[in-house]
């Protein structure tokens, strides 16, 4: 059974998503969050890139634009 479909606007497409409890990650040009439940966007990042991800900590590696850790959000 299907999830989850993204269908929205996310500038330049997915190119990376992690998942961790109730949020899922999606990266392209931006970095967005959104809440599995609900489907609500939580937060947001102006740069994208490859995603990893700890219990705690959000990595974005964007290549040239450089290298990102973020406390993951909690809901």
């Amino acid at each position: 059974a299907e999830l989850w479909r993204d269908e929205s606007t996310i500038p330049g497409g997915v190119s990376s998503m992690v998942v961790s409890n109730n949020i899922l990650f999606i990266s392209a040009v931006e970095t967005f969050a959104f809440n599995v439940h609900t489907r609500e966007q939580v937060w947001h990042y102006s740069h994208g890139g490859a995603l990893s991800l700890t219990s705690k900590v959000l990595m974005i590696s964007g290549g040239n634009s450089g290298s990102y850790a973020f406390r993951t959000p909690t809901l």
